[in-house]
């Protein structure tokens, strides 16, 4: 019988609930942000794409992943974690610079080292993949970039350059918090 009754409900299209996700309204500001703005063969995208850390005044931090302009994920960090980011984020000192600038030097300076040396330098090519932007917004920073594939970009360089060091790190805490945010531990 029970047999009979689960065959009805998957002709009948009942197979998988529908359940729609009540998410809150998100607060606050954009403290940080990393948007994938297309793939590679894909194109551009079309609203937000990716993952938003607002910050309101309690203080603390909510995370809204979006998926075509609509939010998929909401997670919420406390006021003490917070806090404790934030002290963090002084720690780090950041500064705002123009990221494409402050690679393409720091690339020369690595050739240059490795020339010196007499040992090869090493090169990143990725021929797809996609293209981010990573926000920053804290205190008087205004931190925008746009670049492809920008992660081992940044890991190769950070270890010769301060500045893109310091924007590894936060983009490492603000992953950490996201991480367990969503792991709720």
């Amino acid at each position: 019988m029970r047999l009979i009754l689960f065959l009805i409900l998957i002709s009948a299209g009942c197979s998988k609930p529908v359940v729609e996700m009540q998410y809150p309204t998100p607060s606050g500001k954009i403290v940080f942000a990393v948007e994938v703005v297309q793939y590679a063969f894909g194109g551009p995208l079309e609203g937000k794409n990716g993952y938003y850390f607002y910050l309101n005044h309690s203080p603390s931090l909510s995370v809204f992943e979006y998926r075509d302009n609509s939010i998929v994920e909401w997670n919420s960090v406390g006021s003490i974690e917070t806090t404790a980011i934030l002290k963090k984020l002084d720690t780090i000192e950041f500064e705002d610079f123009e990221l494409s600038i402050e690679l393409q030097n720091t690339n020369l300076k690595r050739r240059e080292i490795a020339l010196r040396n007499g040992s090869p330098a090493l090169e990143i090519a990725t021929a797809d993949g996609a293209e981010y932007r990573i926000i920053f917004n804290y205190k008087d920073i205004e931190f925008d970039s746009q670049m492809w594939n920008p992660r081992p970009q940044i890991n190769l360089n950070a270890p010769y350059n301060k500045k893109i060091e310091k924007l590894r790190s936060v983009i490492e805490l603000f992953a950490e918090t996201y991480g367990h945010a969503t792991f709720g531990i």
